[in-house]
């Protein structure tokens, strides 16, 4: 009997960036604004690295998630607990 290894098939750094960022989109965590419980201060897009949220006063911030690096500050700074981290179903369904 020959000895053989399993052939290391999640190995994501040979991917191309494309790949990885089709499945990050897909499969990866995001900040998500609760519309109920944001007070439209801005907090969070003034201080978003990238700038990836955009805001205008009197409306709810905007993300860009082909800007977001999910550092996740904006859930971090928001002073009424708005921002939380959303797990895409696909993912909740392998766990």
């Amino acid at each position: 009997m020959k000895d053989f290894r399993k052939a290391d098939t999640m190995n994501m750094s040979r991917m191309p960036p494309a790949v990885m960022g089709i499945i990050s989109r897909i499969g990866g965590t995001r900040p998500k604004i609760d519309k109920g419980k944001c007070k439209k201060c801005g907090v969070c897009a003034r201080d978003c690295p990238t700038k990836a949220m955009s805001f205008v006063k009197g409306a709810v911030p905007k993300i860009d998630y082909n800007k977001c690096i999910r550092c996740y500050c904006c859930q971090e700074l928001c002073p009424q607990n708005a921002v939380s981290i959303c797990t895409p179903l696909l993912r909740r369904m392998i766990k």
